[in-house]
């Protein structure tokens, strides 16, 4: 007996493949190296590998922020919000050897296996010792620096485990400042140094306004 609904479903698929001409399964797999982190991703996800997003605190019921998008395709889009002098959406194009070199940076600087609870004890480390010696340290606002990181599989190495379905966020408060403080915190100033990345491609020149339809 045929099963028609799975009959229709692969017809449906196969006429998608037709008339659009994309492989819907495209799959990109990076092979790990011994000091070089091996992953696979889908070129044709609507789903970024990267999303990152600046989050003000101050201006939390604004449901628009500063963002960067890396699509497993390499287009990468730029988002700056309404309140921002170069407000609207921005597009650029990475080759594949930048894309993967882009995800080998974020393991090399420790993203994808960051641990917050192990960082931010020893940021109170360093804190408790400097009010120890009378030092203070405050900040007015609150800027969130969000980083989430999807793969269908991620290997640190090729002796490390291989992770089916990766997913990781990075998620800190004052960034920018806090590397500054606890400069002796390795693995934030490592982190850190791979989001002035995701900032400088903020503006890089190679990005053109999408004009709205």
């Amino acid at each position: 007996m045929i099963n028609f609904s799975l009959y229709s479903r692969q017809l449906l698929l196969f006429s998608v493949i037709l008339l659009t001409g994309v492989d819907v399964g495209a799959q990109e797999i990076i092979q790990s190296k011994l000091n070089a982190a091996g992953f696979r991703y889908s070129v044709n996800s609507a789903v970024p590998v990267i999303d990152y997003q600046q989050n003000i605190h101050m201006l939390s019921a604004v449901n628009d922020r500063p963002s960067v998008k890396v699509y497993g395709n390499g287009r990468v889009v730029v988002h700056y919000p309404v309140y921002m002098k170069k407000s609207g959406d921005y597009e650029m194009q990475l080759s594949k050897k930048e894309l993967v070199a882009m995800i080998r940076s974020m393991s090399n600087e420790g993203l994808m296996d960051f641990d917050e609870k192990k960082a931010k004890a020893s940021c109170r480390l360093v804190a408790n010792n400097a009010k120890a010696k009378g030092q203070y340290s405050a900040v007015s606002d609150v800027l969130e620096t969000v980083v989430d990181i999807k793969l269908d599989e991620y290997q640190k190495n090729v002796l490390s485990k291989k992770i089916t379905g990766f997913s990781k966020r990075f998620k800190w408060d004052n960034l920018e400042q806090d590397v500054v403080r606890f400069n002796n915190v390795r693995e934030l100033v490592q982190v850190n140094r791979f989001v002035s990345y995701l900032n400088d491609m903020m503006s890089d020149t190679r990005l053109v306004k999408k004009v709205p339809r």
